[in-house]
């Protein structure tokens, strides 16, 4: 049912011709712009000079050049940033900032509009319900380096800030829709309206995606169930309601259905899993004056999946007689329950207050308190509502005592139910040695809170009995928070009336009280005697350095480089098992978690004004992720774009096709998990 209705919103928004901005041009008008004014870092709109961290913003312009499917595959174009596939829990896209991660990367902030996206039962970002589309994003802005100052727990290694296009920029129609190999399909439509002081934005997309081919070492290639599919729509509005005031009402949802298991395997078969989930959100902003504003932002947002079976009897699992099961495992014969369905509800309110009490000295202060309500009797032993509840402080000033000085200082205060009070401080001094070009140097500390999952985690292959037959993952206690302090020494500025922009950091990061996930034979049941503890037991120091560097030498061509060179010294907690060691405690090196070398390259051209095109590369030397990761042996891949567009009188058109990993298959995560040459062709239509 969900899904129909998406299908008839989406056909329902291509109902009205009103003459729209082009969405396909690189808008030339954007080189001669003053520099760009970011939002993110401190909440402060600063220009990069003034900025206390370094940052990445991905505007328009490269999400166009790119020809990227999604939102991981822009952030390979930013410095540090590795991207990794695995199927391994359904097809799962992991995204990490200088590695020491795995396939649920817990240590990044993700928002949408100022709304946050990551899972609060894991911790981690659901990529694939990922609930924007790339044609409603304006621009993205990713901190590189912890950010837990201005926004708290999970903004421990960056914050990833999307920014949605303002719907005033989106009059009339759009229409994309792109077919790949292995039925890689998707439907994209908007329709926009923009009357006097109103404007709203009705967007969704469809995907059809056959996931991946399993291409096991020295195997043939085979189709595995990872297939996906999803719908989402989203309606935006805009309202000046007053001479000072701005209200934004945001809602969504969606639907998909998630194909997972194997045909020969009873405990995990094939099955589909369905997702459905949606948010609301209500934006205010009341300017009192030039220097000074509040806002009020609240959300919601609703997760649910389901995906619960029952397995054969266990005498048929065992291959013995019912009566025999009794002697084996000490458990009368029946069948066992597999029960992944959880849900989760996160609301959120928060408080900002931008004001400047002094020329040269600019402060934004507020307050944040936020509920979380998870609900997975597999997950958590229980069918009862786990909650949490968090309450934050923060309070960051730039301060100008000398024309070519910058002073930002700012810490918030986090407190949740999971952990005592935390403070995250940040002190940064940047020196302005010419008009457009700085040196920094800050030091950033940071925690990150455990994920209601890492705190009370009781995971469980259980008989329908309730007995546990296969204990899997286990929190004996709640994790400490683990806390990162980084140092950076940056140098950065602007060239040629703005057309290049550089940044060169060295920084070292040391993180301890790791939260990792450790095989301990400790805790018996019927089945191995062997379960998955999280606990506090790993520390790493990452130092290196990376560069970012973007050209526009003309109005036609753009260039983005980006290169980082990292070196990591540490050890985690690998498994627990008294009859391998004097302590039963195996340990292992964080060396081949990060990557010496992470590289990308995009080069985009318009030879004509109907004809574009662009070449991507990417390199990650050899590393391997945290957990079911496997040694990758470092791979380079190359994608090219190209784009032809048509005018006639208010139809715009665009077609283009995207070759994609041109150099031959490889794989980022599972080495039977590839990423392999395919092409996409897209239509665009606006009208």
């Amino acid at each position: 049912m969900m899904k129909n209705h998406i299908g008839a919103a989406l056909l329902l928004a291509a109902t009205t011709p009103v003459l729209a901005e082009s969405e396909f041009d690189l808008p030339a008008e954007a080189l001669l712009d003053d520099l760009p004014v970011v939002l993110t870092v401190s909440r402060i709109p600063q220009r990069p000079a003034e900025l206390p961290a370094s940052v990445t913003v991905i505007d328009r312009n490269l999400i166009t050049a790119s020809g990227a499917r999604d939102v991981p595959d822009l952030l390979r174009l930013v410095a540090g940033f590795q991207v990794g596939h695995d199927n391994g829990e359904g097809v799962r896209t992991t995204v990490t900032y200088h590695g020491n991660s795995d396939n649920f990367a817990r240590r990044m902030q993700v928002l949408v509009d100022g709304r946050s996206v990551y899972n609060p039962a894991t911790g981690g970002v659901d990529w694939q319900d990922l609930p924007v589309a790339l044609e409603d994003i304006g621009r993205i802005e990713v901190t590189r380096g912890p950010n837990g100052v201005t926004y708290g727990a999970n903004a421990f290694l960056g914050v990833i800030n999307i920014i949605t296009r303002d719907p005033t920029e989106q009059p009339g129609n759009h229409l994309t829709l792109r077919h790949g190999e292995n039925s890689d399909d998707r439907v994209y439509l908007r329709h926009g309206v923009v009357k006097g002081d109103f404007a709203l934005r009705l967007s969704g997309f469809m995907n059809d995606d056959r996931g991946f081919s399993d291409l096991s070492p020295g195997a043939e290639t085979r189709e595995v169930n990872d297939d996906q599919r999803t719908g989402f729509i989203n309606a935006r509005a805009d309202w000046r309601a007053g001479i000072n005031d701005y209200l934004t009402l945001d809602v969504g949802f969606g639907s998909g259905d998630r194909q997972r298991g194997s045909d020969d395997d009873p405990l995990d078969p094939t099955r589909g899993r369905d997702v459905d989930y949606d948010h609301q959100q209500l934006r205010w902003q009341h300017v009192m004056s030039s220097e000074e504003e509040v806002k009020l932002n609240l959300y919601r947002t609703h997760n649910r999946m389901q995906d619960r079976f029952l397995s054969p009897a266990l005498s048929e699992l065992l291959g013995v007689p019912s009566a025999a099961v009794p002697l084996l495992i000490g458990l009368p014969d029946q069948s066992v329950v597999v029960d992944n369905n959880v849900e989760y509800e996160r609301t959120n309110l928060e408080l900002e207050h931008h004001l400047s009490p002094h020329p040269g000295w600019r402060v934004v202060w507020g307050a944040e308190a936020r509920r979380d309500r998870i609900r997975g009797a597999g997950y958590f032993g229980t069918s009862a509502w786990e909650k949490s509840d968090l309450y934050r402080l923060f309070m960051n000033h730039e301060l100008t005592p000398a024309e070519r000085w910058v002073i930002n200082i700012g810490a918030m205060a986090e407190k949740s139910d999971i952990t005592d009070t935390r403070f995250s401080p940040r002190a940064a001094i940047n020196y302005r040695f010419a008009p457009d070009h700085f040196v920094r140097t800050s030091f950033t500390r940071a925690y990150r809170t455990p994920a209601l999952f890492e705190a009370k985690a009781n995971y469980a292959a259980r008989l329908e009995d309730g007995n546990a037959l296969d204990i899997l993952y286990v929190s004996p206690t709640i994790p400490d928070p683990e806390r990162i302090d980084a140092v950076e020494l940056a140098l950065g500025g602007s060239l040629e009336g703005r057309r290049v922009s550089y940044e060169l950091k060295l920084f070292s990061e040391r993180i301890t009280d790791a939260i990792t996930v450790v095989e301990d034979n400790a805790y018996a049941d019927p089945y191995n005697q062997r379960a998955w503890i999280i606990t506090n037991a790993g520390s790493a120091r990452t130092e290196g350095v990376e560069a970012q560097l973007r050209l526009e030498p003309s109005r036609d061509t753009l260039i983005s480089f980006a290169i980082s060179h990292a070196r990591s010294s540490g050890r985690v907690l690998d498994e627990i098992n008294v009859e391998d060691s004097a302590d039963g405690r195996e340990w292992r090196n964080t060396d081949d978690s990060v990557p010496f070398t992470t590289l990308s390259l995009l080069a985009s051209n318009r030879f004509t004004e109907q004809f574009r095109s662009s070449l991507g590369l990417y390199h990650v030397t050899d590393m391997q992720f945290i957990g079911p990761g496997d040694p990758t042996g470092g791979y380079t891949a190359v994608d090219l774009d190209l784009a032809f567009q048509l005018h006639e009188g208010s139809t715009r058109s665009e077609l283009g096709l995207t070759l994609r990993n041109l150099l031959g298959e490889y794989f980022d995560f599972r080495n039977w998990v590839y990423q392999e040459r395919a092409a996409y062709l897209r239509l665009g239509l606006e009208f």
